[in-house]
């Protein structure tokens, strides 16, 4: 098989590592001090959106005034309890699989729309010195399902879109790279195949993930 892509994006929140059951748990809690009950599928439907979008949808959602004030406070209380719990759990075989692919010749980078602190502190513990570029919520103004993040990676590289593909699990992702005009390649980590047939192609294993991506 002659391997159609050269450039790879990977989310990280349920693509590399097996992370949105903390995520939930602090959004919950986060926004539960605020006398504001949100779901666990409130926030998976959610996922890979900035803080500061994440808060904006859920309170216009349930009819709450939701002033700069508040939305730092919420925020800044998600954080706290985000690194009270938080743990990096990288999906089996992840680690090895992306040190084949940089092997390979791959231009690889890593789109996440969490904060800079997480994303930089996941990276140097378990994927130092893989990815050409690093992009988090914190860099972008909008996140996903905007296309500015994957758009910027594009930019930042100088990568042609047709050897580009975004490796996804949200449907917020999956919508970012599709405006974006990129290929996804869905991961059933997060969602059904049912929901996420938006994307290029999907799969329900890593392993046939990279047998596809580096045969």
């Amino acid at each position: 098989m002659t391997k159609k892509y050269k450039n790879i994006l990977f989310d990280m929140d349920g693509v590399l590592i097996n992370s949105m059951k903390y995520h939930i748990q602090a959004w919950k809690k986060a926004f539960s001090k605020f006398n504001i009950e949100v779901t666990n599928q409130e926030i998976m439907n959610l996922g890979g959106m900035t803080s500061i979008e994440t808060i904006q949808i859920i309170c216009k959602n349930k009819n709450i005034y939701c002033d700069e004030n508040l939305i730092q406070k919420i925020k800044s209380e998600k954080g706290k309890q985000l690194d009270n719990i938080f743990k990096v759990e990288p999906f089996p075989h992840v680690i090895e699989e992306l040190n084949k692919l940089k092997e390979s010749g791959f231009t690889l980078a890593l789109i996440s729309g969490c904060r800079n602190f997480e994303v930089n502190k996941t990276t140097n513990d378990f994927f130092p010195n893989i990815f050409d570029l690093i992009i988090s919520g914190d860099d972008v103004k909008f996140g996903k399902p905007n296309p500015e993040p994957y758009q910027t990676a594009i930019d930042k590289l100088n990568l042609n879109k047709s050897q580009t593909v975004v490796i996804e699990d949200a449907l917020s992702g999956i919508e970012s790279a599709n405006s974006a005009g990129i290929d996804v390649l869905a991961l059933t980590t997060s969602f059904p195949k049912k929901e996420l047939l938006k994307a290029t192609k999907i799969f329900e294993s890593h392993q046939k993930l990279f047998k596809y991506l580096n045969p």
